[in-house]
């Protein structure tokens, strides 16, 4: 039966076996962060440090990439206030996917092998026919939360094969969340502005007569390009080498002669460098948007190339 299991960096500096046959055996694997602080009160710079440790020791563990990430504390709920939600817009900025919770088994309490069993039922037959955008945040009751550490943790090794057996038997089936979610790891983790460079050299290639033009919107900047075998290698923050191939694509693009203009959606002090780089070797614009606005920033740009000789790309 697969599990997704979020790791605290400190508890698996020294499981790497047990990180290992978790990949092994089909397991998924998320971030809890490196030492599980409430991450509403320590700030931008230790809520990174949390995250990037945790990727770097997991990478060395095991050759593979968190993509998930669960943060503690108000993790088991739904974010709400600023503090709580800002480190979550951060991980997601990193290319991290955020997972909730939609039934509490509150085996953390340790109030009994019994209860724990009770929690989980009931609170998943509670669950309403159907969920739409007025229902509560865990309307849906398909992720259920168990703790493999912090402490004792026999009374959930005791209910968790009662709870397979019994959810079974009514006609559930356990997946990952990456499967709940309909997500494909094929899907690159970050932001691949180098393979979107190359589609568009492709594209400009395929259509000479076009107008080379290309509108770059992004959030971050490069964490991710593409290997020789054509897969996609993420790491944050940004790795010399993604930068490299990254500006190499830029490079073959502004000999095309085509103009690459930027909209940033984020002042982040890595981003700001990265674009004003690019508008160097490229000589395109930099526009600096919030997301309401993007739409008009993105058409104007559109319809000023448009006025020229031939026809956008």
């Amino acid at each position: 039966m697969p599990a997704t299991f979020f790791i605290v960096g400190e508890n698996a500096l020294t499981e790497r076996g047990l990180l290992q046959r978790m990949i092994r055996e089909g397991h998924e694997v998320g971030s809890h962060t490196y030492t599980h602080p409430n991450l509403a009160t320590v700030g931008k710079t230790q809520t990174l440090f949390e995250l990037n440790t945790t990727q770097r020791l997991f990478q060395a563990f095991t050759g593979r990439t968190l993509k998930l990430f669960r943060a503690p504390f108000f993790g088991d709920a739904e974010p709400t206030t600023a503090d709580e939600i800002l480190p979550v817009w951060d991980a997601q900025n990193r290319g991290y996917i955020s997972v909730g919770l939609h039934v509490d088994s509150e085996d953390w309490q340790r109030p009994g092998v019994q209860a724990i069993i009770n929690n989980v039922l009931s609170r998943i037959a509670s669950a309403p026919a159907a969920c739409n955008d007025t229902s509560e945040s865990q309307c849906s009751r398909n992720v259920v939360l168990l703790h493999d550490s912090g402490g004792d943790r026999s009374q959930t090794v005791a209910a968790l094969p009662i709870l397979i057996d019994t959810l079974r038997a009514h006609g559930y089936r356990f997946v990952a969340v990456s499967e709940l979610a309909g997500l494909s790891w094929d899907m690159v983790q970050g932001t691949n502005l180098q393979h979107a460079l190359m589609l568009a050299s492709r594209h400009l290639a395929r259509h000479p007569d076009a107008e080379p033009v290309v509108m770059v919107v992004t959030d971050g900047e490069p964490t991710a390009h593409l290997l020789a075998d054509g897969s996609a290698w993420f790491d944050w923050p940004t790795h010399p080498e993604t930068l490299a191939v990254t500006m190499a694509e830029v490079e073959r693009i502004t000999r095309r002669g085509a103009t690459i203009n930027v909209f940033m959606l984020d002042d982040e002090p890595g981003l700001v460098r990265f674009v004003d780089s690019v508008a160097k070797r490229n000589g395109g614009r930099v526009f600096t948007s919030d997301a309401d606005r993007l739409g008009e920033y993105v058409v104007s740009d559109y319809i000023r190339a448009r006025k020229g000789p031939r026809a956008s790309a």
